[in-house]
């Protein structure tokens, strides 16, 4: 019997042998991964503060670019402003225009109504071509002056 314990002892020894065998060959694999995922984490590290560092440029770079943006359109809006006002002031000039040109048409036809009739007629023609006139040059200084503001 003694035999069958010491058979069993080195049945159990080199079982155990094995199995120490095993989990040292594991341990070392999982040892080798530990090692490349450190490795790989330390990289990861690198690359994510590169990208870290790119990204606070480009942060920038984008808000620069938006201030820029920002000051050229305001710029825009006051060319704008000063289209809208000449636009105005031509749309005045060109309606006082059109009431001068209206007033002297109307005056050239009273005057020529007028040229049949006698001399004191002829004088009061006379008058409404220099009144049509004067209403011009008016109208054309009023024009002149809000075309001198913008």
């Amino acid at each position: 019997m003694d035999l069958f314990i010491q058979i069993g002892i080195i049945i159990i020894t080199i079982a155990f042998i094995i199995l120490m065998y095993s989990i040292v060959q594991t341990l070392k694999v999982l040892k080798a991964a530990i090692e490349e995922m450190r490795l790989m984490i330390g990289q990861v590290r690198t690359d994510v503060s590169h990208i870290s560092e790119d990204m606070k440029e480009a942060i920038h770079n984008t808000n620069e670019m938006t201030l820029d943006v920002r000051k050229k359109l305001s710029s825009l809006n006051i060319l704008f402003a000063t289209v809208n006002d000449i636009g105005q002031a031509v749309h005045s000039f060109t309606g006082v225009a059109k009431e001068s040109a209206a007033n002297l048409a109307t005056t050239l036809k009273k005057d020529q109504r007028q040229t049949v009739q006698s001399d004191r007629n002829t004088s009061k023609r006379t008058d409404g071509i220099s009144t049509a006139i004067v209403d011009t040059i008016i109208s054309s200084l009023r024009i002149w002056k809000r075309v001198k503001r913008f």
